[in-house]
């Protein structure tokens, strides 16, 4: 079997010779969940092929050349991934054996002889692993989308990660959404592809850590030139307090739980109050303010209808009675707006020790 006929077998695809500059190579067409790719296969030296793969509508013959020259400067024998500096916006060929990739799981004598090189920046890589998920790699026009390493330094009782267990995650995500998504008292370790490396952990509205300061929306603004182009951490920034928000814990028979506050805009908690508090006896939410103010609910264990009370450690008490639905969004909205409780305002209040 000759090396064209092996190379079309893992993708049952033809191959057809072709040039990338002054590199002869073998190309293939093929479709990948609805994607229209070009796969361009060269057989270097020793018979050790180099693969590169573009979405066909950026696939340019200049890049793929820089990045087969890429390629052969690196070791053929490697083991583990090889950045090699290239001039062109995506500024990093990422050389790497196609090891057991499901394409090649069943044609261990193609893979044995094949390493893949993909077009990245250098935010992208983290200590040697590649962007993975929807593989953006092979766009390759497409502006960079910086990466980090991320480990949780504290237990985070039903949360989506194991403590001290690392990942990867996109900065976009991690700035817009698992950053401000922390909860209180849980620290964060988060390393990027140019050395830094912070724990930072949510305080109310903000994020702070290892010098950083700042509030918890804007961290895509300010956190962002960081991740990219590797900018120092900005210095500590001043900001009002955001309205609307409130610190969550709640409990359901159904719907999780949260063991530790999280912080959710107002049209979020009211939201929860109807659609998961109320649909089992037992199920409750607790509400804070930045003051420390509390408004806390229990579905009532007989009817479906709310106990809302606000509670005074100081007595050992809490003050409340059952309320309609209408009555806890305006307690939890003056709770968000006003930073404080206004329960004793319903009137008809129960004092109940605890």
């Amino acid at each position: 079997m000759d090396i064209a006929e092996l190379l079309a077998g893992p993708r049952r695809r033809p191959v057809t010779p072709g040039r990338a500059g002054r590199h002869e190579v073998l190309t293939q067409s093929l479709t990948i969940a609805g994607n229209a790719m070009v796969t361009v296969y060269h057989v270097g030296d020793g018979g050790i092929v180099t693969m590169l793969q573009a979405d066909r509508d950026s696939y340019r013959e200049d890049l793929a050349e820089i990045l087969i020259d890429a390629a052969l400067t690196a070791d053929p024998a490697g083991t583990t991934t090889a950045l090699v500096p290239i001039a062109f916006p995506l500024d990093r060929a990422a050389v790497t054996p196609v090891g057991a990739a499901d394409m090649f799981r069943r044609f261990p004598e193609v893979s044995a002889i094949t390493r893949e090189v993909l077009a990245v920046h250098r935010s992208e890589v983290i200590d040697g692993e590649l962007p993975g998920g929807t593989r953006p790699d092979r766009v390759w026009t497409r502006e960079p989308s910086p990466r980090a390493a991320i480990a949780l330094l504290d237990a985070w009782p039903g949360g989506p990660w194991h403590e001290g267990v690392a990942i990867v995650r996109e900065a976009s995500a991690l700035l817009t959404r698992e950053l401000p998504g922390l909860p209180s008292g849980v620290r964060l370790r988060v390393r990027d592809a140019h050395g830094h490396d912070l724990t930072v952990e949510r305080r109310w509205d903000r994020l702070v850590g290892d010098g950083i300061d700042l509030p918890l929306f804007t961290l895509a603004d300010t956190l962002g030139p960081m991740f990219l182009d590797g900018s120092p951490p900005p210095a500590p920034l001043p900001a009002g307090p955001v309205p609307g928000m409130l610190e969550m814990t709640y409990q359901t028979g159904d719907r999780g739980y949260a063991a530790l506050p999280l912080l959710r805009p107002l049209d979020e908690c009211t939201a929860r109050l109807e659609k998961q508090i109320l649909r089992h006896a037992g199920n409750w939410a607790v509400f804070a303010g930045r003051s420390g103010a509390i408004v806390q609910v229990r579905r009532d264990d007989e009817n479906p209808v709310l106990w809302l009370e606000t509670p005074d450690p100081a007595a050992s008490v809490s003050r409340g009675r059952l309320v309609t639905m209408e009555e806890a969004v305006r307690m939890l909205t003056i709770l968000a707006r006003e930073d404080r409780s206004a329960v004793e305002e319903l009137g008809g209040l129960e004092t109940v020790r605890f």
